[in-house]
């Protein structure tokens, strides 16, 4: 079987292709009618020939198809490569251990959080039932799963266009998503399966929008309707040359970034000691940036403390315990393997209130936003160093790897909804990081950035700029 076919299998859920339709070849349902009666009709050889050809030119597309859909799913299948390697030797006694890498992959995969859960925990209520006994049916399992809810019952992929005419279709979407693109495509293919097509260039607000949409009706053969005087009101506005243009741009996000009550600095108030805890999901650069900003603190003069409330992650002291060796701070760690992070916390900020330091600062154990468990535990470090000192903590600091692009936005809203974000701490915008999205968290949420880390060295975390940081992003 190629590749091409059993990705087809994976979707589809069967091992053949499916039978001839008119929605495989791009024909409008319920349009194409064959009428003829049965006793006139005949087959001669030429037409047999025919319709051979046709059969065969319609896998052909099909296939073709299915090869240009399945080229662009690279980078998932690669992400989901581990899903193989994780079911190949699979037994029960690692069920755990399994599925809690499995729910990793679909997560990095961008399946989403609720998805991810929904799959995983059905997993592994199958796999407890003993529907499931190996690691061909768990995978067979996951494939039904994503299939069931992408081709629900009730889903109607076909476009529904009534009978009234014109069908009407709007085409909506964010800036940079191929909207005009997706429509002067979806014109080509109506156009070709002989629908009168007429196109309406209702983006107004995008200078170069109607100029492109026309190219498409001129590549389809379509008509178009565009707004009158938009070329005439695009050359008297204010913006008049592409420096203006850029430096407005510039303008747009800045604002968006250094709105009037965002507080880039640290709040600490005015009780001792202040209390900053550093939260983060995991291989952020957690532990890194809280040795980094204890390293800022101190030389500022200011009396550190840290506390190593990371429990979870064996190394994680270990790794705290060198930081305070180099940054030349003291540290708080666990006494014994099962200790909880919140009483952690509590001795940590009990020996910096009684012996006079200026901050505390609490490293916390990584964790994916979908983990509910170590969620809760967030709260309850909250709500301990909240019983020693009143108010604290004064800053809880989510640490976002520059490097996850859009997956910032549902990080910091979750956090932000469990336990309630002050601040933003931006790593790794030394190499391809696409920081760009702090300014989706930063406008959606409203919660400032602090810092960002831009290289390895111990002072490479700095103070945010958004002025710099604008300047640098459209240099």
């Amino acid at each position: 079987m190629s590749s091409s076919s059993t990705h087809l299998s994976f979707l589809a859920g069967r091992t053949s292709p499916p039978p001839f339709s008119s929605e495989r070849v791009g024909l409008p349902p319920q349009r194409v009618e064959f009428r003829i009666p049965k006793s006139r009709f005949s087959c001669s050889a030429g037409q047999s020939g025919f319709f051979s050809r046709l059969g065969r030119l319609i896998k052909e597309k099909a296939k073709s198809d299915v090869e240009k859909v399945f080229s662009g799913f690279s980078k998932t299948r690669e992400n989901l490569a581990v899903i193989d390697e994780l079911l190949l030797f699979w037994n029960l006694a690692e069920t755990d251990r399994v599925l809690d890498e499995l729910e990793e992959a679909l997560l990095v995969s961008d399946f989403g959080p609720k998805i991810t859960v929904r799959i995983v925990e059905r997993l592994r209520d199958d796999i407890m039932s003993g529907k499931l006994k190996s690691g061909t049916e768990i995978k067979d399992a996951l494939k039904g799963s994503v299939l069931e809810m992408l081709a629900k019952k009730n889903s109607k992929t076909e476009l529904q266009l009534g009978f009234r005419k014109p069908a009407v279709v709007m085409i909506v979407g964010v800036n940079g998503g191929g909207k005009t693109t997706s429509l002067g495509k979806l014109a080509h293919r109506l156009k070709n399966e002989g629908t009168k097509v007429l196109m309406a260039a209702g983006d107004t607000f995008r200078a170069a929008a109607s100029d492109q949409l026309e190219i498409w009706a001129e590549r389809t053969g379509c008509d178009i309707v565009v707004a009158e005087g938009e070329k005439a009101k695009a050359a008297t506005g204010k913006l008049k040359s592409g420096t203006e243009i850029k430096d407005a741009l510039k303008g747009s996000v800045l604002e968006m970034l250094a709105k009037k009550n965002s507080k880039t600095e640290l709040q600490l108030g005015f009780r001792k000691p202040a209390v900053v805890m550093i939260v983060g999901v995991n291989g952020g650069g957690k532990t890194t940036s809280l040795g980094k900003l204890a390293h800022r603190l101190k030389n500022e003069g200011t009396k550190v403390l840290m506390a190593a409330g990371d429990t979870f992650r064996a190394a994680a002291s270990d790794q705290l315990e060198i930081w305070a060796e180099r940054t030349g701070c003291d540290i708080v760690v666990a006494e014994g393997e099962k200790a909880k992070a919140a009483t952690v916390l509590t001795k940590a900020v009990k020996r910096g209130k009684e012996e006079g330091y200026d901050i505390v600062l609490c490293d916390t154990s990584g964790r994916l936003h979908t983990n509910f468990s170590l969620m809760e535990e967030l709260i309850a470090c909250k709500k301990a160093v909240g019983k020693v000192v009143s108010g604290a903590p004064n800053e809880i600091l989510l640490v976002l790897d520059g490097n996850t692009g859009l997956n910032m936005l549902p990080q910091a809203r979750e956090f932000n909804e469990i336990v309630g974000i002050t601040g933003l701490i931006l790593t790794k915008l030394d190499g391809s990081a696409r920081g760009g999205c702090v300014v989706s968290v930063v406008e959606e949420l409203g919660i400032p950035v602090k810092f960002i880390g831009v290289g390895e060295a111990v002072e490479d975390l700095q103070p945010f700029d958004a002025d710099a940081f604008v300047n640098a992003i459209f240099s």
